[in-house]
């Protein structure tokens, strides 16, 4: 395990949030089978926050303004966010397109950008919310 996910592994202990080792990386299951979040670092000593196979992610340095004083806390919190449904787990499909999936912070912000005939469906700690 890279630094950083021996880290964000003894924070989430204390937190008692689900984690698994994947290589030298962590992933930790998301509520209401939305996926898995892995947590590690770069070769080139970025670190990486994402969903696995989706495109959304986020990076540790990104998170720090909002959600902590240093990457492993900052992780951890945003984590906390998700599994306590402030933070709102989002899976939007346009037409013709495969489904992607994001993390909002600004749920209403990201609703005003709905397309016509675009599905969307948003999910937090207790499952679907809206379709």
């Amino acid at each position: 395990m890279d630094a950083l996910s021996s880290k964000v592994a003894g924070l989430l202990k204390d937190k008692n949030i689900g984690f698994y080792s994947c290589g030298h990386r962590i992933r930790i299951p998301l509520p209401s089978g939305f996926g898995e979040i892995e947590i590690g670092e770069l070769d080139d000593g970025d670190t990486i926050f994402g969903l696995v196979d989706n495109a959304w992610h986020t990076h540790g340095e990104s998170l720090i303004p909002d959600y902590g004083d240093d990457i492993a806390p900052a992780m951890v919190n945003f984590l906390e966010l998700i599994f306590s449904g402030q933070l709102k787990m989002v899976e939007f499909q346009l037409a013709g397109q495969e489904p992607r999936r994001v993390i909002e912070d600004d749920l209403e912000s990201f609703l005003k950008y709905k397309q016509p005939g675009e599905k969307l469906t948003v999910f937090d700690h207790a499952g679907p919310l809206l379709r």
